[in-house]
């Protein structure tokens, strides 16, 4: 490695007073040299070294968040700018250590509930949602471009993180229903009203529509998680007079 190199690499990172120790000016010219899109990485590393200096000497400190963080740049000009505004991300997910393995929904749906926190209202915002999903597919992200897992494996993973957000919002929405309308029914073959356990419950008269989103969540993992049964139909009741 020429200290030409070395020396320009702390030319284009120190737009700040700050100094990058030349050890790791080096370790950033050899992983742009290998980066499909270097301009881009080195332009999403100058922003980051300006805009948040603590995280860049934290990241630029470790072998694996460095490593991620030029892919990540390289790879996702949309991703990048989600660790421009979360660095922390980056450190958790080499901090991690399961990037080798998927994440099962329950896994996801658990950090999903971690991540919310348990401050979030009944219905989880369209916005936590939105940030919680980029922050899994930083993961899924480095996974695949790093060679982790294989294509099954990160289609896998993509669903699961469809199918964890998909139930947190059907969560929500029940529990608002729920709080509004009474325990969600249905009526089985007998005639006799149940809860989503089988509890048995107050009939129902009337029945309104069969929810949709039932069906969006067995089509996305290719199979179903409701009741076989073509018979028996969704309905609300007001919970009974104490």
């Amino acid at each position: 490695m020429k200290g030409g190199h070395v020396n320009r690499t702390l030319a284009r990172l120190t737009a700040s007073p700050h100094s990058i120790p030349e050890r790791i000016a080096t370790r950033i010219e050899i992983l742009l040299a290998s980066a499909p899109d270097p301009v881009q990485a080195r332009h999403f590393l100058n922003r980051l070294e300006r805009e948040s200096p603590a995280a860049f000497e934290r990241i630029s400190s470790s072998a694996a968040a460095l490593r991620y963080c030029i892919a990540v740049f390289s790879y996702s000009n949309f991703l990048g700018s989600a660790i421009l505004r979360y660095p922390e991300w980056l450190l958790q997910v080499a901090a991690g250590g399961n990037l080798h393995r998927v994440l099962t929904s329950e896994e996801i749906a658990a950090k999903l509930s971690d991540f919310l926190g348990p401050e979030e209202p009944s219905l989880p915002s369209p916005l936590a949602l939105a940030r919680f999903r980029r922050r899994v597919l930083l993961r899924i992200l480095l996974r695949d471009v790093l060679r982790m897992g294989t294509l099954s494996d990160v289609t896998e993973e993509l669903s699961n993180l469809s199918d964890a957000v998909l139930e947190s919002v059907y969560q929500g929405v029940r529990r608002e229903l729920a709080l509004r309308h009474g325990v969600p029914l249905y009526v089985d073959g007998d005639g006799e009203a149940r809860d989503h356990r089988g509890h048995s419950g107050r009939q129902m008269a009337v029945n309104p529509p069969r929810a949709c989103l039932f069906s969006s969540r067995c089509k996305l993992q290719g199979h179903c998680r409701c009741s076989d049964r073509t018979d028996e139909e969704p309905s609300f009741t007001r919970p009974p007079l104490s």
